[in-house]
């Protein structure tokens, strides 16, 4: 929305929307690459841990990222919110409606990434310490 208006005279230039294309490219592999990573290292803590432990040490991490971001983004939000509009207001070439909702669009989708990642993470914790139990009533039951 934001590019389509500060491009409204050049989007039928080809290189424009040659550009755009490969932005969208490049946007979607990136969107893509922490889940690879969080991946990586979530085989990686269960070959060095068990399995078992390898869940609590990747849940307690997740938990730990995305509830520090998760606070500190919500604080600053809340704090800069007149100051985005005000920047809106002067300093854009956009109107201010456009931008505060950017803006709004852009902290809750990050708010709702971290709030997921944590809540995930904390899965992970408890999934572990499931297992974790199961697996040593099971071996304390054979012995």
């Amino acid at each position: 929305v934001i590019l389509a208006e500060l491009l409204e005279e050049e989007l039928s230039s080809p290189e424009t929307v040659e550009n755009i294309g490969r932005l969208q490219l490049y946007r979607g592999t990136v969107m893509r690459l922490p889940y690879l990573i969080w991946l990586f290292f979530l085989v990686f803590s269960c070959l060095l841990a068990g399995f078992s432990g390898g869940l609590k040490w990747f849940g307690v991490a997740a938990t730990f990222a995305g509830s520090t971001f998760l606070v500190p983004l919500q604080l600053f939000r809340f704090l800069f919110t007149s100051e985005f509009r005000a920047m809106a207001e002067t300093d854009l070439p956009l109107s201010a409606e456009t931008f505060v909702s950017a803006t709004a669009y852009t902290f809750s989708r990050v708010s709702f990434i971290s709030l997921a990642f944590a809540f995930i993470g904390f899965s992970f914790l408890a999934a572990g310490i499931i297992i974790g139990k199961n697996a040593a009533q099971n071996r304390n039951f054979s012995e």
